[in-house]
């Protein structure tokens, strides 16, 4: 497992560095800066397959327990319709999710409903249905006790569309109330994100998800090694 701070230049694990032989020649490029991320995406020639605001839903409150997972056109608590998003799952190891509108009274620096888990340490997981994806973006929110909460390090695991590992580690994160963008870039198929806020002096922290994207590439097959590692060197000479 590495330890790596995520850092605005937005290069974090090199081709190769970090990668168990499962998946050996694969490569990963995390990401703290969505606009570094969508240039890095839209320059290697993927294209955007949506972004899942979470805001197809018709809650009546300030929030509604969601019985996992919350997926593509299946109706859920709050989601009469599901998600919009093709493909894409929302889960948690606690067995429950939280749908959480913007309400000046509990979270008042949440702009748009945010989707995760409403216990620590469980993790909210987003799966990618069919072929994986190559790229996938998210804001991530850390809310403690009805309150805005500050994760101080975040847990990640990026896992293949057939189980394999293509990164894991944890980062120190300086996120706002506002919350922080994470971002990841593979040359093998997205299968499935874990990723759990983590906080040194209290244990209670939740973890919300809003504005995922995920991004692919035009034809079959995965994104050549070639490519991503021009890219990692591109960034290093920047």
């Amino acid at each position: 497992m590495t330890q790596n701070k995520l850092v605005r230049s937005s290069l974090l694990v090199a081709v190769g560095a970090v990668l168990p032989a499962s998946v050996a020649g694969a490569g990963a490029i995390l990401y703290s800066d969505q606009g570094f991320f969508e240039g890095d995406a839209t320059g290697l020639g993927f294209f955007q397959l949506y972004v899942e605001t979470f805001e197809e839903n018709n809650i009546g409150g300030a929030y509604a327990m969601i019985t996992p997972p919350l997926s593509y056109g299946v109706p859920n608590n709050g989601f009469p319709t599901g998600l919009d998003a093709f493909d894409l799952s929302v889960t948690s190891s606690s067995g429950s999710l939280f749908a959480l509108r913007p309400n000046a009274s509990y979270w008042p620096n949440i702009v748009s409903t945010v989707v995760g888990t409403n216990s620590e340490p469980a993790h909210t997981i987003l799966q990618f249905g069919g072929d994986g994806v190559l790229a996938v973006g998210f804001e991530v929110w850390g809310i403690q006790s009805f309150t805005t909460g500050l994760p101080e390090e975040i847990s990640y695991t990026i896992l293949g569309i057939g189980g394999g590992m293509i990164a894991s580690g944890r980062f120190a994160t300086p996120m706002s109330e506002f919350g922080a963008f994470f971002g990841v870039i593979s040359d093998s198929a997205i299968g499935s994100i874990d990723i759990n806020g983590l906080r040194f002096d209290v244990v209670d922290t939740q973890e919300y998800y809003d504005n995922v994207q995920a991004w692919n590439i035009p034809g079959p097959g995965a994104l050549a090694l070639f490519g991503l590692a021009g890219l990692v060197t591109r960034r290093r000479r920047r």
